[in-house]
């Protein structure tokens, strides 16, 4: 039995005896993370040890079968993971946590949460393949969203690299936000992701200036809400919050208090923190948005082409109908969608978006109107 710790405040107590271990502790590190009111017991059978935790951080049983690589099987009522202790000068993190040196796993989680991350039930079987360790399954659930995924974790020690294919269905985005650490950026909607992605590192501690791959993304029927300045920082600039400031066109009623959505839909490719679309739109009743061109997550800069189409047609026919009666706003409304809404096209704007992210350089583009054609006679 072992005793140890500065006033109370890192004691712990080992217990060894015939078979088994206790361990309590008021602070325990494991995996470079910090857990608090820390307490393990562990019988051992002929071929496996029978474990139980309990603490602040983590409750559960487990079963651990040490022949070959290991294989651990465990269920926990909740397991919450600290944040990751600072890596101090010269430390090598990723040795430390190499994959060569975990065991398979068939682990299931009703409260998973890293840090202040509320991820719902955690589902993970994964097993050793040489030097890698392969994730047959991997699933957080909540009632905002599900993501599923399969991949593999390559386990150099000096490079270890993550390769995933990714589904993402959110039926809540705005709660699904708030439980990852963007609370107040969205209300409602619902989105998709699909894609394949990879990064140097470990599957938990996603890196996005070493993110590659490609997604899809289709959202719908939500509302971006007024951020503050840096609170995702990707999400203010999807929802262009940062274009009524600096142009001379007043979209403040459009963008800045929240633009409504009914569609966004775009495919993204990245190439080491640089993600680069062609095809990003989003539309909604105040507005229409097209956007092409790059921005990159290592220096947090854009290189961008937005057209932003105002709604204007339905409210011209509108005011037609009631200048004029039904019949001639039922005509204007008409006319514009047989020529394909050249009223929209009219009062389109086009900018460039250049710049930070937290301080965009946004120039405006003047739209070449199409020459007139002289007809002969």
């Amino acid at each position: 039995k072992m005793a140890g710790g500065e006033s109370g405040k890192d004691s712990e107590t080992a217990t060894l005896r015939m078979g088994g271990v206790d361990v309590t502790a008021n602070n325990m590190t494991l995996f470079d993370r910090r857990f608090t009111n820390f307490q393990i017991k562990a019988e051992q059978g002929n071929t496996q040890w029978l474990i139980g935790v309990d603490g602040n951080d983590v409750r559960g049983s487990a079963l651990w079968r040490p022949d070959g690589a290991g294989f651990i099987s465990a269920r926990f009522t909740q397991l919450h993971l600290p944040p990751a202790n600072p890596t101090q000068p010269g430390q090598n993190r990723s040795v430390a946590s190499n994959p060569g040196r975990l065991p398979s796993m068939d682990i299931a989680a009703d409260s998973f949460q890293i840090g202040k991350r509320k991820l719902g039930r955690l589902e993970l079987l994964a097993k050793q393949e040489g030097q890698d360790w392969r994730m047959e399954r991997v699933r957080l659930s909540s009632p905002a969203g599900v993501f599923s995924a399969d991949g593999v974790w390559q386990g150099w020690l000096d490079r270890p690299q993550t390769a995933m294919n990714i589904n993402l269905r959110v039926s809540d985005l705005g709660q699904f936000l708030g439980n990852v650490g963007y609370p107040g950026t969205v209300k409602r909607g619902s989105a998709e992701i699909n894609g394949q992605v990879s990064w140097i590192g470990d599957p938990y501690a996603l890196d996005p200036p070493t993110l590659s791959g490609n997604f899809s993304l289709a959202a719908k029927s939500g509302q971006f809400l007024k951020a503050e300045p840096g609170v995702g920082k990707l999400l203010g600039l999807i929802s262009l919050q940062s274009l009524p400031k600096r142009i001379t066109l007043d979209f403040r009623d459009i963008f800045s208090e929240g633009f409504a959505f009914d569609d966004i839909t775009a495919t993204v490719k990245m190439d080491l923190g640089e993600m680069k679309t062609d095809d990003f739109f989003m539309r909604g009743s105040a507005a229409g948005v097209i956007m092409q061109g790059t921005a990159d997550t290592r220096t947090e800069t854009q290189n961008l082409k937005v057209k932003v189409i105002p709604s204007l047609a339905e409210t011209i026919a509108i005011a037609g109908g009631l200048a004029g009666g039904p019949i001639v706003g039922v005509g204007a409304y008409l006319l514009q969608k047989i020529l394909r809404n050249p009223i929209d096209k009219i009062f389109a704007y086009e900018y460039t978006v250049t710049g930070k992210w937290e301080d965009p350089v946004v120039t405006k583009v003047a739209i070449r109107q199409p020459e007139k054609k002289t007809i002969r006679r």
